[in-house]
């Protein structure tokens, strides 16, 4: 009976799922367009809106568009990848925040380094989660510290 009792105990006390924590922790890039180099045009009004208004599929073309025209802005990729994400574009999404990683921009380098995070925790690949949340969570500076803290603490 007791050991009944102690099996019951543990699966009602499980760890969460993974997962579910996912929507928990996930929220779109809040884009600002504050460019560099750049004053706003049509396209740019229009995208940004498009994007806080939720209208992704919308906001997308936009912003490759911009992207297109524009390379060394940084932000139209961040766009580009949350609209992605919110499109259920995973593998692109995946791709082209890999690609900021990569690129080091310090301005977007913890972000991407927070939605790849996220993308491999919705995928249940924890040594994903690991190794991109863990700089986070171990440098006070860093863009989505407590977050990324709270969130491997929940994991572990």
């Amino acid at each position: 009976a007791l050991a009944a009792a102690a099996i019951l105990l543990l699966l009602l006390i499980r760890t969460p799922d993974n997962q579910s924590l996912y929507p928990d922790y996930y929220q779109p890039y809040e884009l600002s367009l504050n460019l560099r180099d750049t004053s706003p045009n049509a396209d740019q009004t229009q995208a940004l809106r498009q994007y806080r208004e939720g209208n992704y599929a919308a906001a997308l073309p936009l912003f490759e568009r911009l992207a297109a025209s524009e390379p060394q802005q940084s932000q139209y990729q961040m766009a580009i990848a949350i609209c992605q994400i919110e499109l259920g574009q995973t593998a692109a999404a995946q791709s082209r925040l890999q690609q900021l990683y990569d690129s080091g921009d310090p301005f977007l380098v913890d972000e991407a380094a927070w939605y790849l995070g996220l993308m491999a925790l919705k995928a249940e690949d924890l040594s994903t989660v690991q190794s991109y949340l863990r700089p986070l969570a171990d440098d006070p500076r860093a863009d989505h510290h407590g977050a990324a803290r709270d969130l491997l603490d929940t994991l572990k």
